[in-house]
């Protein structure tokens, strides 16, 4: 068994835990006498997405699991919804207050020549609850010490963002971007951008490359290895290449 599988990450989960459910169903699958086939599939995501995020996360099954880094690699498209007035220290609602302050009267085209400045290449300091190590350590389990690392801004590319909705304290916003950008951290420096601070509220992943979020399925609703197989995305011409 062999493709891409996209799946719609519910709230709440983490992308290890979409894996650890397919790895599950393929178990099961395993341990049936009847079942044609004994052997489980390697099993990976290309891409974490935060358990306060939704949308469109690909499930590389079997050989597909070498392309992982090239997946990553693709461009990707959010849309997320920022809270003006609070900054907190994960810099998404699921964290701890730091700051509150006032919203002043923003207008939609202060806003929009705001976001103007984050387009194209831009340096970005990643949020200290992120996945990235400091000698191997996550820097989230170094935060959830209480201990804060300087980080070092990094590279990143705004290919599209733009303004979606303003109603206050929330801002809606679309943006397509390329590897290794964080959203919350586009909340967080917009926010101060503005003069009130600002973290991320809501995320959906809506596009990876070519991928779309309305061809992923709900994996709640997967129970069966014969579900994956009748909903694997596939080439011949990828896999005989690796």
């Amino acid at each position: 068994m062999h493709g891409f599988l996209l799946v719609n990450k519910p709230y709440s989960w983490t992308s290890f835990d979409v894996v650890k459910h397919i790895k599950k169903v393929l178990k099961s699958n395993s341990q049936n006498p009847l079942s044609k086939s004994c052997k489980i599939s390697k099993v990976g995501h290309t891409g974490t997405l935060d358990p306060i995020a939704r949308g469109l996360l690909i499930i590389c099954i079997g050989k597909y699991t070498k392309l992982s880094s090239s997946m990553m690699s693709k461009e990707k498209e959010y849309l997320a919804t920022i809270r003006f007035g609070e900054a907190r220290d994960t810099d998404d609602t699921t964290g701890t207050i730091i700051s509150k302050r006032t919203i002043p009267e923003l207008s939609e085209t202060t806003i929009k020549e705001a976001l103007q400045d984050f387009m194209g290449e831009i340096l970005q300091i990643p949020p200290m609850y992120s996945a990235l190590k400091l000698k191997g350590v996550p820097l989230y389990k170094l935060a959830r010490k209480g201990k804060v690392i300087d980080r070092k801004p990094r590279k990143v590319q705004i290919f599209e963002i733009e303004l979606q909705d303003y109603t206050p304290p929330l801002l809606k916003i679309r943006v397509v971007c390329g590897k290794g950008t964080y959203i919350r951290a586009i909340a967080r420096d917009l926010g101060e951008k503005l003069g009130c601070g600002g973290c991320m509220e809501a995320l959906t992943r809506t596009r990876i490359g070519e991928f779309k979020l309305s061809q992923a399925i709900d994996p709640k609703s997967i129970s069966s290895s014969q579900d994956i197989e009748n909903l694997l995305i596939s080439d011949t011409t990828i896999e005989y290449a690796i």
